[in-house]
């Protein structure tokens, strides 16, 4: 186990072991209001996703055991204190 790879954003595609459990972590350094003030939406195939009020910028993604294929993650992240700022980011889950 390891923790946060700050140096490293996913791309594209980003690709989870079968059998395993990834948590996805979302820092949004360019905003104008504190983390804890931004609201947090991830989706999975457009199905939206409760992560948890405790820790909403994380993802935690888990595998079946012999599984494989993708899925399209999104993670939407607003500030409702300035409707102009909204960050999002879309990318594949491929597990192998």
């Amino acid at each position: 186990m390891q923790g946060p790879l700050y140096q490293q954003s996913i791309g594209n595609t980003f690709q989870i072991a079968s059998g395993k459990e990834t948590r996805i972590l979302a820092e949004p350094y360019f905003t104008t209001s504190a983390p804890s003030l931004l609201q947090f939406q991830w989706t999975i195939n457009n199905a939206n996703l409760s992560t948890g009020s405790e820790q909403p910028g994380i993802l935690s993604y888990v595998t079946e055991a012999g599984s494989r294929g993708q899925q399209i993650a999104t993670l939407e992240i607003t500030n409702s204190f300035n409707i102009v700022e909204r960050i999002r980011k879309t990318f594949r889950i491929h597990v192998e």
